[in-house]
């Protein structure tokens, strides 16, 4: 996974090895030639475009740093702007 800017701050400053987080962003795929075997390579990332904290493992409920309360996002829905027949490519932003 990669995240940038504000998002790696708040990553690097208050997130810790176990902590319940949402990342959402976009899947990058890279290939290449391995030089060593001639054999092509392929790396799928993660590319962290929004993270929420979702408070301590030990905590029943959700918080931000800010110490706002949060409800857990909801994975058994697609987003309501979800289009299957949507190209990724084609998506603006």
């Amino acid at each position: 996974m990669a995240a940038y800017g504000r998002t790696a701050e708040l990553m690097r400053d208050y997130l810790h090895k176990g902590d319940p987080c949402f990342v959402d962003g976009r899947l990058k795929l890279s290939q290449w030639d391995d030089r060593e075997t001639g054999k092509k390579r392929q790396k799928l990332s993660v590319i962290c475009e929004r993270m929420e904290f979702l408070g301590s493992k030990n905590e029943g409920s959700t918080s931000s740093p800010t110490g706002r309360s949060k409800p857990a996002p909801d994975f058994s829905k697609p987003p309501r702007d979800y289009d299957p027949d949507q190209d990724p490519d084609d998506i603006n932003l």
